[in-house]
């Protein structure tokens, strides 16, 4: 493997390969390890049952909802883990349009005919961070720091 900057100070990474397949044969290279779509839910159910087994004093609130369906019908899923400080009884809504441009149809759709699938609300001074990954494809790399960052926050033993 090579690497230089060309005269545009464009950084250029050249690497051979040697094929031991037949010239008709698809070679594929990967921009890093694959984290597949069953592998993402496998992780939530994990995370959502550590903290369903979490004993009381650990105080954690977990939910799991769906905010829309991809173009392939796949779940595209929010989750909520926070502690139970702050927590209210009353149920987040499902967001209105503010005028007829807004379309915001398809949201939330489990919850469209039973609220109670939303999660709780919160205190509204309760800090929120807030993480996203794989919005784009090719993005595999943010599913590993995503799920670097759960483990972290859902460490039992740490809380």
């Amino acid at each position: 493997m090579t690497f230089f900057i060309t005269q545009e100070e464009q950084f250029v990474l050249k690497f051979n390969h040697l094929f031991n397949v037949g010239p008709t044969e698809t070679t594929y290279f990967a921009f890093c390890y694959p984290w597949s779509f069953e592998e993402s839910q496998a992780k939530i159910v994990e995370i959502e049952n550590k903290i369903k087994l979490a004993p009381p004093e650990k105080n954690l609130y977990f939910h799991r909802e769906v905010v829309y369906y991809s173009i392939e019908g796949r779940p595209m899923e929010m989750i909520t883990i926070s502690s139970k400080d702050g927590i209210t009884d009353e149920r987040e809504t499902i967001p209105k349009a503010e005028n007829s441009q807004d379309d915001v149809s398809g949201l939330f759709p489990e919850a469209v005919n039973d609220p109670e699938r939303r999660p709780f609300k919160f205190d509204p001074s309760k800090k929120v961070v807030f993480f996203t990954s794989r919005v784009h494809p090719g993005e595999t790399p943010g599913s590993f720091v995503l799920n670097g960052a759960l483990d972290l926050i859902t460490d039992l033993d740490s809380l």
